[in-house]
């Protein structure tokens, strides 16, 4: 049987949650259920991140050990309460609350990239950063040493 999309109250916007027994993480036995959980706890941190800026989903339909697609427009079909920037190419997410955060992770969004400048001003960035992706063989006090010398 498929599992049934539930409907939750956020913010006063109504969202519907799908596949919420999927299993995203399969080593860990990590599903989109959880991701939800985590990032619901987190979105006062994060949205302040987040907030004003457009964004690009990464999402993984079949879990993180499967090939994932990029998204930086939304779909015809999504809800209108969404917030969303008009750009050149049709209109794009934007994460300004808690609604927001927790429908585009109900989008199988693992990694949300922020822009790095703000809708007000897109053609101006006002943020810089360092993204710090060691290899395997890397060993992590190397890893430490560089986040020290860029802060």
């Amino acid at each position: 049987m498929r599992d049934q999309p539930a409907f939750v109250e956020v913010d006063g916007k109504t969202l519907r949650l799908s596949h919420l027994e999927k299993v995203l993480f399969p080593d860990d036995g990590i599903t989109k259920a959880e991701i939800l959980l985590y990032y619901q706890t987190v979105a006062p941190i994060l949205i302040p991140h987040l907030r004003g800026r457009p964004i690009t989903l990464k999402a993984f339909p079949k879990g993180i050990k499967e090939r994932p697609y990029y998204r930086h427009r939304l779909a015809a079909t999504t809800p209108t309460w969404v917030s969303r920037i008009d750009l050149d190419d049709g209109s794009g997410p934007v994460v300004e609350d808690t609604a927001d955060l927790l429908w585009v992770v109900n989008q199988d969004s693992v990694e949300i990239h922020s822009w790095l400048s703000r809708r007000d001003n897109l053609s101006r960035p006002d943020l810089l950063v360092f993204d710090l992706d060691p290899g395997p063989r890397l060993p992590f006090v190397r890893l430490c040493e560089a986040a020290v010398i860029v802060k």
